[in-house]
């Protein structure tokens, strides 16, 4: 039986109710569905820990290794209005973007969708994509994952390098300083692992 904590590796689909597939982690999927998503793999989480959609996450919890669909109401949230932002056009014209609707946008960091052009106001919708949408998941647990370094490496961005010395990870990129703490803290507490910086 799965437990939270535990490394589960992991193929899954994600389907709006309309059959559209929106997210997958299988490249025949991706293909059939024309789906432009490279490097498609089966991945690697850490049960429990929201590392996916919460409820596919917590629907991990008691299984078996084996297939399952689970069907998920508002899975990113409902719709919320506060996040129709009214923008002026004069902070498109300043990064030099024609604003029209559909147009994704990243203000500030955060990702929106042009909902509307009218005169000199612009209304950019923030939510997520898929906000206030039920969704399903099929997904598949191929196996439990007991390697450190297979756990290490998928709490980490790909480009930071590793060692493994006795009971010891060593991070052999450059980190900034602010992110060491959450990164030795987050290995220690799931992969049960010592970490030491080497930049």
């Amino acid at each position: 039986m799965i437990k939270k904590n535990d490394f589960i590796r992991l193929n899954y689909t994600g389907r709006l109710d309309s059959g559209e597939v929106f997210d997958t982690t299988e490249e025949t999927i991706a293909k059939k569905e024309h789906l432009h998503l490279h490097d498609l793999k089966p991945v690697i989480v850490c049960v429990g820990n929201n590392f996916l959609v919460e409820s596919l996450d917590q629907d991990f919890i008691g299984k078996k290794l084996g297939r399952y669909t689970i069907k998920i109401s508002e899975a990113f949230g409902k719709k919320r209005v506060n996040l129709l932002t009214l923008i002026p056009i004069s902070a498109f014209k300043k990064e030099n973007i024609k604003p029209m609707p559909g147009l994704e946008v990243n203000i500030d960091g955060n990702r929106g969708l042009v909902k509307t052009v009218s005169g000199g106001r612009i209304i950019v919708d923030f939510n997520h994509p898929l906000a206030g949408r039920n969704v399903s998941y099929n997904y598949e647990i191929i196996e439990l994952v007991n390697d450190k370094k297979e756990q290490v490496d998928s709490l980490l961005p790909k480009e930071i390098k590793t060692e493994f010395k006795d009971d010891t990870v060593i991070i052999k990129s450059k980190v900034p300083e602010e992110l060491k703490k959450i990164i030795s803290k987050q290995l220690e507490d799931h992969v049960k692992i010592k970490v030491k910086f080497e930049d």
